[in-house]
């Protein structure tokens, strides 16, 4: 598998944020392609034929204040290129960024949205939702350190590196925005795309559904646990697309951007058409089981369509 192509963008159409390091440079995510030999042409059915396709890989990148590449580390290299997600083989993602740099479309394998920093042990946690995996890397060796995300389709040595769930615990799906608190947990957006996996069924969209989640990791036993969860036991939404959850340090409450719903004149979901309605909404939830909605604004228009991604808290707009 040849390196291909390679676009340098910091956090190229995905919503994906820059961290900074403990050195004060920043981390961003990138992309490459590479022609990759019997590789899939679908996700549903298992028996369809091989071919070589352009696959494109997320590249995370060090880099100086002053522009200059300190390292970079290849999803191609440390993921199993042929484990594919339901969304891996989407190709109109990279239209505009491989236009005359690529022959032929390009399938969006991984589509990193999200990159946080750990310094305790100078790595970084990485979201994504074309895997439906979150991943945490060691940036001085490059090693995988965990998987978190469902045990579908991996295979050795990649599988060694999957948590195993300890009690009540659901995986997500085609997720937003992996983020710290201050316990060393992980909040996340779990979309809920699907809700399965290469080559199985797909959720049926009337069925689908959003949630906030935080699920906390234990790196000496390889566990998972779910420690929080804001979803369709408290209130049914479904985003297919877009979202965030922040943990806030002052009340201890998390913020909740639902990016974009997308609802028909009864309010059930409803595939994008001209007679269906895109709308948002910020949540204010208490931390505690279950959950208390503190504050809610909407962002709904009869003769609109809204959409947002990262909410974030200010303490004044005035100086």
């Amino acid at each position: 598998m040849p390196d291909g192509n390679f676009i340098y963008e910091i956090c190229p159409g995905t919503g994906g944020m820059v961290e900074i390091d403990m050195q004060g440079n920043i981390l961003l995510l990138s992309s490459e392609n590479r022609v990759i030999d019997n590789w899939y042409t679908s996700e549903t059915e298992a028996t369809a034929p091989r071919s070589s396709e352009n696959v494109s890989g997320d590249v995370i990148i060090e880099m100086t204040m002053a522009g200059d590449v300190v390292r970079e580390w290849k999803l191609h290299d440390i993921l199993d290129p042929y484990r594919i997600a339901y969304n891996s083989l989407r190709k109109n993602f990279w239209d505009v960024h491989y236009a005359g740099v690529v022959d032929g479309p390009v399938s969006d394998w991984t589509h990193a949205n999200a990159v946080i920093y750990d310094e305790d042990d100078n790595s970084f946690v990485l979201s994504l939702p074309y895997q439906d995996a979150v991943i945490k890397v060691n940036m001085d060796s490059g090693e995988l350190v965990w998987i978190l995300g469902n045990h579908d389709n991996w295979r050795e040595p990649w599988s060694d590196k999957l948590l195993t769930p300890v009690g009540d615990l659901e995986w997500s799906y085609k997720h937003h925005a992996v983020s710290h608190t201050e316990n060393g947990t992980y909040l996340l957006f779990d979309n809920g795309v699907a809700r399965s996996s290469p080559f199985d069924a797909k959720m049926p969209l009337a069925e689908s559904y959003t949630r906030a989640v935080e699920y906390s990791v234990n790196e000496e036993t390889m566990e998972v646990s779910q420690v929080w969860v804001y979803g369709p036991e408290d209130e049914r939404f479904y985003a297919r697309y877009l979202g965030d959850v922040d943990w806030q340090p002052k009340t201890d409450n998390i913020l909740v951007t639902i990016g974009a719903q997308e609802t028909d004149a009864e309010g059930n979901n409803a595939p994008p058409s001209p007679t269906v309605q895109r709308w948002a909404r910020l949540v204010e939830l208490t931390h505690e089981q279950p959950a208390e909605k503190v504050w809610e604004m909407r962002l709904q228009d009869d003769d609109a369509g809204w959409s947002i991604y990262r909410s974030e808290r200010l303490p004044t707009l005035y100086p």
